[in-house]
């Protein structure tokens, strides 16, 4: 089923007769056929790394902001350091957990320790696959565009 979806994608792709732009994203491109990475099938490959320091601490600020907690109240480097490693989706859990265990002692604020302590809760993925990303990121720096 997946072959004949591919099928109809490449064929649609050879044979539109009107500019198109057209935006993809896979988990892991190494999946993808051959022919889907050959050059003129898309006019760029960007890989996007794990995020970097400047990259974390400002996921964290838009995460706490859409939950209505100050940023520069519970932002530390020691926070940004811990999330070496962790995706924006990690990132997102860390504070999930932050907030239910600050809900749960008394409904008290959330703290920066808080957020601190929950980073303990998760193992990144980074590091539970890390022979597989770091090969998907030597991939990623010697055949695509870096998106960071």
């Amino acid at each position: 089923m997946l072959q004949r979806q591919f099928g109809y994608l490449l064929n649609w792709m050879q044979e539109r007769e009107t500019p198109v732009f057209m935006v993809a994203t896979a988990n892991n491109i190494r999946q993808l056929p051959p022919e889907f990475l050959r050059k003129g099938r898309f006019d760029e490959i960007f890989f996007v790394d794990l995020p970097t320091v400047p990259e974390r601490k400002a996921i964290m600020e838009v995460l706490l902001r859409k939950r209505d907690q100050d940023p520069k109240r519970l932002i530390t480097e020691t926070l940004v350091d811990k999330l070496d490693r962790y995706t924006g989706a990690e990132m997102d859990y860390v504070i999930t957990e932050a907030m239910f265990e600050a809900f749960d002692d008394n409904q008290r604020p959330l703290f920066a320790e808080d957020l601190e302590a929950a980073t303990t809760k998760i193992v990144p993925i980074a590091d539970q696959m890390r022979g597989e990303i770091e090969e998907l990121r030597r991939w990623g720096k010697a055949n695509a565009r870096l998106g960071s």
